[in-house]
């Protein structure tokens, strides 16, 4: 959530290897806060709420953020460049708001730049780590098929409705999944939380992380040829529907979870 690029390459890589276990630095980010297995189910909505507007974990995070990304002993020049645009930016917004003598400018630039990269990208690495995983989880079954226990697939849109004849309902139905999809999966799902990522597809992105055989950019349909051409893939890939599926889904697996039984 607040790492230079060289700190989280590093990191996921530790990540991968200790996938949902003890030494993982992911599912460590999320015990801190308070996402932990063995509590009880209905705590776990508590919790999320908690995580995504408590000031003190915003705080931590923007601090971590900034203590991570704008050093000046790291790359100076972009430390300085960087301070300078920010410098520049609000300069300017202060100017305009008392030439104009009113707050807009200020409100304007605290929404399109201060906000998204404080309380704004705090909620999205929660919601985007949540869904990510099945956290916490230990597998009882060996090797490769263990591993893929752990990851899948995350589409954030709603189920097709059934095929059925043009009726004013199937027409509801449609109209309902079109409107949906535009402005809650669209907006919430791909731009504020995994933005145009490989990410839907994380269990390819796991079974593959080198990318050899899958091909990122074009994700949604790599991940349905691996499909098609492995049979080991056909077996043991999952995914869930809409971002609310993928987060419900963890929370019940979490609260299986024995606290005494994590690794």
């Amino acid at each position: 959530m607040t790492q230079s690029l060289a700190e989280y390459r590093a990191d996921h890589a530790v990540h991968h290897a200790s996938l949902t276990m003890d030494d993982d630095p992911d599912q460590k980010d999320l015990g801190r806060l308070g996402i932990v297995p063995g509590l009880p189910r209905q705590e776990y909505p508590r919790r999320l709420v908690r995580a995504l507007v408590s000031p003190r974990l915003i705080a931590h995070t923007v601090a971590r953020r900034i203590s991570r990304n704008f050093a000046p002993r790291r790359r100076p020049l972009r430390t300085a460049c960087f301070a300078g645009f920010q410098a520049l930016l609000l300069l300017f917004a202060v100017g305009w708001s008392l030439r104009v003598d009113g707050p807009a400018p200020l409100i304007a630039w605290a929404v399109s730049w201060a906000l998204p990269l404080t309380i704004g990208h705090h909620m999205s690495m929660v919601l985007y780590a949540l869904g990510l995983h099945a956290w916490f989880k230990e597998s009882e079954e060996p090797g490769w098929s263990g591993y893929a226990e752990k990851t899948g697939a995350r589409f954030f849109v709603d189920r097709t409705p059934d095929p059925a004849p043009w009726t004013p309902t199937h027409l509801r139905a449609w109209a309902r999944w079109w409107i949906r999809f535009m402005f809650w999966h669209l907006v919430v799902g791909r731009f504020f939380v995994i933005g145009l990522t490989d990410n839907g597809c994380h269990d390819a992105h796991h079974a593959d992380p080198a990318g050899r055989r899958f091909d990122w950019a074009n994700a949604a349909y790599a991940r349905a040829d691996m499909l098609d051409g492995s049979p080991l893939a056909r077996a043991h890939f999952w995914h869930t529907w809409t971002l609310g599926e993928a987060i419900a889904q963890n929370f019940d697996q979490l609260a299986q979870e024995a606290r005494g039984g994590v690794r």
